[in-house]
């Protein structure tokens, strides 16, 4: 059994760190010697270079696929290399690869010119295979034997192409064999640092989020944030990937701080793949460098998004304090035995309740008492022709409305 020079070469590039875990995309490799219809030249076509389709995706522009038997070129190893045409003849001779959904780490390959004249060259990366291009590396190759070059390109994408571009060269055949392309090192990066609820108030829980997003093969990603106040040590809180997207946020909330306290946070991201650049950290320079937010003074608790006064005087109310509400009623016109109640729209965006008061006492100002669910409308005897204070506690039920001085002082 004969084992060929390429089939040596590409296991020991699988057994040198180069491997991909199953489901992910192999590093790439190209000898020419599935290459459809090779030889693309025998010896008697003029011109002897073309535009030719390969194996797998790649593409062979003004070039050929050649044997020394018909072409008196030699390859590196095996049968088949491939030769891109004299500058002169053509200036758009170039080897690309196939769409590469995991992006681009190195690109290796042997060289050779047919004359030992000096020639240029461009590898060029783009989204699209008919381009734009935008050139990664230059070079020069002199040398009429088969040499060994290799660019560290480290390009991050899921749809991305490379090209070996001829730029110089006349009256030169280059030839080019075993072209090797690598996974790039996998890594993550990080966007949209986050507080929820932002801004963070007191005395309540806040969580932090991020987004992180994989890049190359990185799989197994496990994160945390950090987090301090003052000169404390840092404490960590384990985070979980959340159903859409690639947002990430804290299994714990950071509990709640009084006002004015500034904390501090960043986050940790530990994964998997080729080369993985693990731990990375964000900001990138943390902890010396973090993320950061003031805890604002908290609004009063309530189970309310909104509150207000109906019928006669209608009124929004703002919380005050803790679970009570206040509204200021401004007439345009004297009302004459007015009504009103009280409507809630809860926070759970399902329920609206309407409170009266089928037990009412005093029906001239000021009227006080406690609402009932459903109950009848208020009522409040006499003209009335100035500002109301209303009040009402949705806790208790306890209301009240009576006449006052307002001051706006905004």
């Amino acid at each position: 059994m004969s084992i060929s020079f390429k089939n040596i070469l590409f296991a020991l590039i699988i057994s040198s760190g180069f491997f991909v875990p199953f489901g992910f995309t192999e590093n790439l490799f190209q000898g020419f010697e599935s290459w459809p219809d090779a030889p693309t030249y025998h010896g008697w076509e003029d011109p002897p270079t073309g535009n030719y389709p390969g194996n797998g995706g790649w593409y062979l522009g003004d070039g050929m696929v050649a044997d020394e038997e018909n072409s008196g070129l030699p390859p590196y190893a095996g049968t088949y290399s491939c030769w891109l045409n004299m500058y002169n003849a053509g200036t758009n001779s170039y080897i690309c690869s196939p769409k590469l959904t995991l992006g681009i780490g190195k690109i290796s390959f042997y060289m050779m010119n047919d004359v030992a004249i000096s020639c240029s060259f461009a590898i060029q990366i783009s989204s699209n295979s008919s381009g734009p291009w935008t050139t990664k590396q230059t070079f020069s190759h002199t040398a009429d034997s088969w040499t060994f070059r290799s660019y560290t390109l480290n390009a991050y994408g899921t749809n991305l192409y490379v090209r070996i571009l001829k730029t110089g060269g006349n009256d030169v055949f280059t030839g080019l064999d075993n072209i090797s392309i690598t996974n790039p090192p996998a890594k993550v990066t990080f966007a949209n640092p986050r507080i929820s609820p932002d801004p963070s108030y007191s005395e309540r829980p806040t969580h932090l989020l991020c987004d992180i997003i994989p890049w190359g093969i990185a799989n197994n990603i496990t994160a945390t944030s950090y987090w301090k106040v003052g000169a404390a040590p840092w404490t960590g809180i384990k985070m979980s990937k959340q159903p859409i997207g690639n947002t990430w946020k804290t299994d714990t909330a950071i509990p709640g701080q009084s006002t004015g306290t500034k904390v501090y946070y960043y986050f940790r991201a530990w994964f998997q793949g080729n080369q993985p650049i693990s731990p990375t950290n964000e900001p990138p320079t943390a902890p010396s460098t973090t993320y950061s937010f003031t805890v604002k003074e908290r609004p009063p608790n309530t189970s309310y998004d909104l509150i207000s006064v109906i019928d006669n005087f209608p009124t929004n109310m703002i919380p005050i304090s803790d679970y009570q509400w206040q509204g200021i009623f401004f007439p345009s016109s004297a009302i004459t035995n007015g009504i009103f109640r009280f409507m809630g729209i809860h926070t759970n965006g399902i329920t609206t309740n309407y409170w009266g008061d089928s037990n009412q006492n005093d029906f001239e100002l000021p009227v006080p008492g406690t609402a009932e669910l459903g109950a009848t409308n208020i009522i409040i005897n006499g003209i009335v022709a100035s500002p109301i204070a209303f009040q009402f506690n949705e806790s208790t039920r306890v209301y009240s409305a009576r006449k006052c001085l307002y001051r706006h002082f905004s």
